[in-house]
């Protein structure tokens, strides 16, 4: 595979990453929500096959999520890039969990960091190229 093709790769991969990290939150908060709806319905009024019927639906909601499944596709994705990520220097290994991992944005990334956005977006070009080379 030739390095272009490889920097693209990593770049895609990373990215989809920070999607289903922002999946798995977003499922996890749900999930929370509806456990605890769970909990309101069996201390709720009714008879003990209204409750019944109540939760199985919200049992079938939390299982349509899928929280494990996409938590066990962003291990598998992590579990590529994490030792080449995990050799870089810390102001890069900040940059790359921030901006692909976390989804920050470059300008959230510079101000926390006190760079102009230019210079983190032209760090994080050259620490994918990094990565492509630790892979």
């Amino acid at each position: 595979m030739e390095k272009d093709e490889k920097i693209l790769k990593i770049k895609t991969e990373l990215r989809t990453l920070r999607k289903l990290n922002h999946s798995i939150d977003s499922a996890v908060r749900t999930k929370e929500r509806y456990e605890r709806r769970m909990e309101l319905i069996k201390q709720s009024r009714g008879t003990e096959e209204e409750k019944r019927r109540r939760l199985e639906g919200v049992e079938a909601l939390i299982n349509k999520l899928g929280v494990e499944r996409i938590i066990e596709e962003a291990n598998r994705r992590e579990s590529l890039y994490m030792d080449a990520i995990s050799k870089l220097e810390p102001l890069d290994l900040t940059i790359v969990l921030e901006s692909y991992i976390n989804g920050k944005g470059y300008k959230e990334i510079a101000f926390a960091l006190g760079y102009t956005e230019v210079a983190v977006r032209k760090r994080a070009d050259k620490i994918i190229e990094r990565i492509a080379s630790l892979v």
